[in-house]
């Protein structure tokens, strides 16, 4: 997704053309026009931002689920593993 959003900024730097206001605008014509990739761009960045809440969210309920183990060895296995990617054995 950031790649995306990298690309539709550079295709931006290099499609940018002066505006003629004389002429009348038709919309909907050009894939890559201008307006279009801010457009494309705002929606890529809105779904990072909404995926990246979904994460925390999920992150919250499974610490929620880890504090309430009683066991402190099984507690502390689980935050190894969920929080700081840990494993037990190595492959």
């Amino acid at each position: 997704m950031k790649r995306k959003i990298k690309d539709r900024r550079s295709m931006l730097k290099h499609n940018i053309k002066p505006i003629d206001y004389a002429k009348e605008q038709i919309k909907g014509g050009n894939k890559y026009s201008w307006d279009n990739l801010i457009y494309e761009i705002d929606n890529l960045e809105r779904e990072i931002i909404d995926n990246t809440v979904e994460l925390v969210k999920t992150e919250r309920e499974i610490f929620d689920c880890i504090k309430n183990v009683e066991d402190l060895q099984y507690r502390l296995l689980l935050q190894y593993r969920y929080f700081d990617c840990k494993r037990l054995v190595r492959d």
